[in-house]
């Protein structure tokens, strides 16, 4: 019996095979449809209900012997929750169908010993699903029939008569065969379009990740940027040139750490459109000579396909057009009060400018791709959806059959599952001809930075994913980068997010969705795993440790599909030792929440008002509990109040005794930090001059400073702020996105977080 071996899996990423044009056919021959399927020490018999292993029959459950054979028929594919629970579960029966399908998985695992931290055989998609991911041995048929040589089981034979008639038979059948094919054909004959073709073309590391990229017109180089510089690779040969930016004969050198981004090509390919800078600024740049023209202030988006217009934006409310060597800067579009522009591309016809328009609304943001005409007239809307809003950059492109291909992140998910759609416009009118259509069903990553050659043929894109480290390290007056060292404590894909320390500073509390959804987790400093406190449906995080120090407070949200402001939040109590929850409030305008410690009995709401304009702040009972059917919200009385502009975030925390907020605007580009008293109300402000784009903010166990983490292009910054706004760097990393610091209650150890993303180009054909 010949038994075919594959792997269908890829760095613990799960693909549908269909995409897979290495894979093939070959997947449906090793589907448990055959008999038997084989995978590590383990073999499944479908017909007869068992599981083996190492030969002898194990005992497995029927809901987990289901859930087991519904992953093998999608070997490296992504088995959807809502699969699961209607394969498991009939529509006429009430069950929780996530705790079932949570503890079927459980003991699928426990059976296999496997676990979703390391997993060998399933590994758990958050808010997608789960994928078979390990090498699996198919056999085509039924196990052989052995037969003794010289037994009375002899394989028939024809006799020779017998053997003549059956060839009689299929000469006078073979013409009328040969006709139906021909009818058949010559009525057009369904042909599989080819499989979509994938190809890495960079493969740089979580500490250089590749920031933007673009594909040459003619389709056969792609420009792209990391910390080095702006490079140019050849794809077919893989040969990769650095360019060296000069203007006249002096080299151009980006200010300060800002990086260069090739953000288009000129059409004719012998040139690039670059932008860098604190205040961005556009350059065009020879390929051929190296010489860098600089055209006009502002971000560069794209050159029309005739090479008449640059398109580029002003501030992110503002389109201007120029001509290509910036001469005749206009203004062209002008952003609603409430609404922001995103990069901005043209019609194949170069009669006409798409863009991705961000509206903010109350408690919630809208996104769509709109597109103008250049002689004039009222906006096109081509699409509207909220999961538009995740893409980031570059998050469209308008092909010349009229297809416009963009990103969207699947529902539930955040900054993780990607995939690419299309839909068919008129290009003359941007209206609209055929309902948005996907293209792939990939899960695991993000995706952005979408460009493509002149004919369409050949599609660019950006593929990211994240992985977060926590680190905890000694802290001493004397802490700064070249003494600091934090050890590792956990890294993990699925994302381990610290949020408190155990009274006693000896575990690490942090939320987690290795299980799927995040639940909330400790981890002793001795230990290599973490121990639950909170698991089940839904998702649990954000622990905090109460006054008291008994009990920790979280936040509770049933899932993040259509997740934002506005979205009901309940904050529940549950003892540190763990055991069962109590409501504690709800609120509908979550924005945090905080305690102090004692001699303090309180906590601290912040909520977010309608306009966007105030974050407001409650006092509430640490220990207070209400039932769900009470018509209290739990909200104590309201402290104070900050102004705040819509459509921007703010972070915030509470010292530790309960005397100041500490309250910062995230994506300034320079931070400033308002202290604000509990007592009084009084209010100051301090700037960190120079540290741009605050992305963690955490008060220091003796409440005397703050530690804030400053994001620049090339990595973060750990520092530490005392109240009178001096700021002394304590840790840098490379590549990291975002890092917050979590002081123990003693105040001698920190953990930190640290959240790198990898990001590499790619490139797709037959889409």
């Amino acid at each position: 019996m010949m038994v075919t071996s594959i792997v269908v899996q890829r760095n613990k990423r799960c693909y549908t095979p269909r995409n897979l044009h290495l894979v093939g056919s070959l997947v449906a021959d090793l589907r448990p449809a055959n008999g038997f399927v084989r995978f590590g020490v383990f073999e499944l018999d479908v017909r007869a209900g068992e599981l083996h292993k190492h030969g002898i029959r194990i005992k497995l459950q029927e809901q987990p012997f289901e859930v087991l054979k519904i992953l093998l028929e999608k070997p490296g594919e992504v088995v959807t929750r809502e699969e699961l629970q209607r394969r498991l579960w009939p529509s006429d029966i009430f069950v929780e169908f996530d705790k079932g399908i949570y503890n079927a998985i459980k003991r699928l695992r426990e059976t296999l010993g496997d676990t979703a931290d390391t997993p060998r055989y399933i590994e758990t998609l958050p808010r997608r699903g789960y994928c078979f991911i390990a090498a699996i041995d198919g056999a085509k048929g039924n196990a052989p029939t052995m037969v003794e040589v010289g037994s009375e089981k002899q394989t028939p034979r024809l006799s020779r008569p017998r053997l003549l008639a059956a060839l009689f038979c299929i000469a006078l059948l073979l013409p009328s065969i040969l006709a139906v094919r021909y009818w058949t054909s010559a009525r057009g004959t369904q042909v599989s379009p080819p499989a979509l073709k994938m190809l890495a073309l960079t493969t740089n590391s979580s500490e250089m990740p590749v920031h933007y990229a673009a594909i040459s017109p003619d389709g056969k180089y792609v420009a792209y940027a990391d910390e080095v510089g702006v490079h140019v690779k050849v794809i077919e040969t893989g040969e990769v040139k650095s360019l060296v930016l000069r203007e006249g004969s002096q080299m151009v050198t980006p200010v300060g750490s800002h990086l260069r981004f090739p953000v288009a090509w000129f059409p004719d390919g012998t040139k690039l459109l670059v932008s860098w800078g604190p205040a961005p600024t556009i350059w065009s740049v020879s390929l051929l000579t190296g010489k860098a023209q600089k055209l006009h202030e502002g971000w560069a988006s794209s050159v029309s396909p005739d090479s008449s217009w640059i398109a580029f934006l002003h501030e992110d409310t503002e389109i201007w057009l120029m001509g290509p060597r910036g001469e005749e800067p206009r203004k062209f579009a002008q952003a609603e009060p409430g609404s922001t522009f995103g990069r901005a591309f043209w019609s194949p016809d170069s009669r006409r400018i798409a863009y991705m328009r961000v509206r903010y609304e109350p408690r919630s943001l809208v996104c769509s791709i709109d597109s103008r005409s250049l002689e004039g007239g009222p906006p096109t809307v081509v699409l509207s959806d909220k999961k538009m809003c995740q893409e980031g950059d570059q998050g469209f492109w308008w092909l010349p059959d009229g297809r416009i291909i963009y990103s969207i992140a699947e529902p539930g998910t955040v900054f993780r599952d990607f995939n690419l759609w299309q839909i068919l416009t008129d290009i003359h009118t941007g209206l609209p001809r055929k309902d948005p259509k996907r293209l792939t069903n990939w899960a695991g990553f993000f995706l952005k930075g979408i460009t493509a050659s002149t004919d369409g043929k050949r599609l660019l894109f950006l593929r990211s994913s994240f992985q977060n480290s926590v680190y905890v390290g000694v802290l001493t007056p004397a802490a700064a980068p070249g003494s600091f060292f934090p050890r590792l404590l956990t890294m993990e894909k699925h994302g381990d997010w610290p949020t408190a320390w155990t009274p006693d500073s000896q575990a690490l509390v942090f939320y987690s969705a290795k299980n799927g959804d995040n639940d909330v987790f400790t981890q002793t400093l001795d230990e290599d795993s973490p121990q639950p406190i909170v698991t089940g449906p839904g998702e649990q995080l954000a622990a905090r440790l109460t006054p008291n120090g008994s009990s920790l407070i979280y936040m509770d949200v049933p899932s993040f599909q259509n997740f934002g402001l506005g979205t009901p939040v309940r904050l529940m109590r549950v003892p540190v030792t763990g055991g069962p929850a109590q409501l504690v409030l709800t609120s509908d305008a979550y924005d945090g929440h905080r305690c102090p410690r004692l001699p303090a009995t309180f906590c601290i709401l912040g909520e977010r008002s309608i306009d966007e304009r105030r974050l407001v702040f409650f006092a509430f009972d640490a220990m207070q509990t209400i039932t769900p059917s009470s018509s209290e919200a739990g909200k104590g009385r309201e402290l104070l109040s900050v102004d705040t502009e819509p459509g921007r975030s703010y972070g915030w925390d509470l010292s530790p005794d309960g005397s100041l907020l500490a309250v910062s605007k995230t994506d300034e580009h320079e931070i400033r930090i308002r202290f604000v008293s509990l007592k009084n109300g009084r209010a100051y402000e301090v700037n960190l001059h120079g540290r741009a784009k605050l992305n963690g903010m955490d008060w220091s166990a003796d409440s005397r400073s703050v530690f804030v983490s400053s994001h620049s292009a090339t990595g973060t910054t750990l520092l530490r702020v005392d109240l009178q706004g001096h700021a002394r760097p304590l840790w840098e990393e490379r590549g990291v996105y975002q890092m917050w610091a979590v002081p123990s209650p003693d105040n001698r150890r920190v953990a930190i977080l640290s959240a790198k993303w990898d990001c590499n180009v790619w490139m797709a054909e037959n889409f």
